[in-house]
């Protein structure tokens, strides 16, 4: 039962990408960009 409750999370992830993890990606993505280019 313990090991179910803590594998159903991740499930959760692997429907789509939340909102919050795309913010969150693109914010770092450009953050590297502006590092990577001056």
């Amino acid at each position: 039962m313990l090991v179910n409750r803590r594998r159903q999370p991740p499930r959760a992830r692997l429907g789509g990408f939340t909102l919050i993890e795309l913010m969150t990606t693109v914010s770092v993505l450009a953050v590297l960009v502006a590092l990577a280019l001056p």
